[in-house]
């Protein structure tokens, strides 16, 4: 397997002392990159105790916070050289593109999910994801179904506040403000 760019381990967000974002990213949603917002998810993806990724269309992992790393068994370098594909037993791979199609099209999606990890016996978890926390990126959090709370309890801050930060970001393109 080719071994892609660690640059993409930090493509969340990465602060810059720089003019504002004018790449692709920036175009895609609607002319401008609010960094104080990417900063504030960066750092509620970093410091959460579950197991958070963030995917592309594709479902490639694009980077991943310490737990998930812990959780699949991987260094953090090495996150961007995996897909989903790669920690779903065989058996359930063809399902798996049937259901990221229909989380795509809908934009959110909760429910349980084997997990394999090399070295283990495949292993239940529960799945929630939403797409497009940022353009083309997805986020997916894994939660041993043994940890004793559920993709809805232990998240609901979280994914609230990140709703927050996304709509008071769109506010601001709507009018103008930066």
């Amino acid at each position: 397997m080719l071994a892609r760019s660690s640059a993409a381990a930090d493509s969340l967000t990465r602060p810059a002392n720089r003019g504002p974002a004018t790449g692709p990213k920036a175009r895609a949603i609607g002319g401008g990159f609010d960094l104080q917002v990417a900063v504030r998810l960066r750092a509620a993806f970093a410091r959460s105790r579950h197991s958070m990724l963030i995917a592309d269309d594709h479902r490639r992992w694009v980077t991943a916070n310490a737990a998930a790393c812990e959780l699949l068994g991987i260094a953090p370098e090495e996150v961007c050289w995996h897909t989903m594909d790669d920690f779903t037993p065989m058996s359930e791979r063809s399902r798996l593109m049937e259901q990221w199609a229909q989380f795509l099209s809908s934009g959110e999606a909760e429910g349980h999910y084997q997990l394999y990890v090399a070295g283990r016996d495949p292993f239940p978890v529960e799945v929630g994801t939403i797409a497009n926390v940022l353009p083309a990126r997805h986020l997916v959090l894994f939660i041993p179904s043994d940890a004793g709370s559920t993709v809805e309890q232990s998240t609901a801050a979280l994914v609230g506040e990140w709703r927050a930060l996304m709509e008071q970001r769109k506010g601001r393109l709507t009018l103008g403000v930066s």
